[in-house]
């Protein structure tokens, strides 16, 4: 077992690539989920990440649009699962987020959306903030989606994902050196 000295508990290598915001709407709408990127007050917040002391793939509901820790509650569920209609987890997740019965099926909708894009996309995180429009559909408001470059950088796999990357954006160093297959930060 490699220990980490203090020192470099503080420098982590990243590799991974969050894309752009529009980027991930054209995922969501890609299955269906109703986007709103107006400048709105969200009312809650989703997102599918890994639980690593459940070794599974979890939901993290926040009533809150800020993922506030203390309010935040995490969801473990199978990597198998694929339905979510009339799932238990679900209506645990719309009594978290403080939404009615009702939205249970349009709760369900999003995550299994978001858990395809998860499990397809090979991303490690996949979060949105959510409102209730007036006629009471669930609309995406935020999105920020993170996928781990690995599966690019050792088989190729995920292409299409990593050509939306924009180097030109990035730190020139950063981009040069990984590359020889150096991680740089700068």
């Amino acid at each position: 077992m490699r220990r980490v000295t203090p020192a470099l508990r503080s420098i982590q290598q990243k590799r991974s690539l969050y894309i752009k915001q529009f980027q991930a709407f054209d995922l969501l709408k890609e299955k269906n989920v109703l986007v709103n990127g107006s400048p709105y007050k969200s009312d809650a917040s989703i997102s599918i990440s890994v639980d690593r002391t459940a070794l599974s793939p979890c939901i993290i509901a926040s009533p809150t649009a800020d993922f506030d820790t203390a309010q935040s509650r995490r969801f473990p569920f199978a990597y198998s699962e694929t339905n979510f209609d009339g799932n238990p987890i679900i209506r645990e997740v719309t009594s978290q987020l403080g939404l009615p019965v009702s939205a249970q099926g349009r709760v369900a909708g999003l995550v299994k959306a978001l858990w395809e894009i998860f499990k397809e996309k090979e991303a490690f995180v996949l979060e949105t903030h959510i409102g209730t429009a007036a006629n009471g559909t669930l609309e995406v408001h935020t999105a920020r989606f993170g996928f781990d470059d690995a599966a690019f950088r050792s088989s190729g796999r995920q292409e299409n994902i990593h050509r939306l990357r924009n180097t030109a954006e990035e730190v020139p160093e950063e981009v040069e050196a990984e590359k020889d297959g150096i991680v740089y930060i700068k």
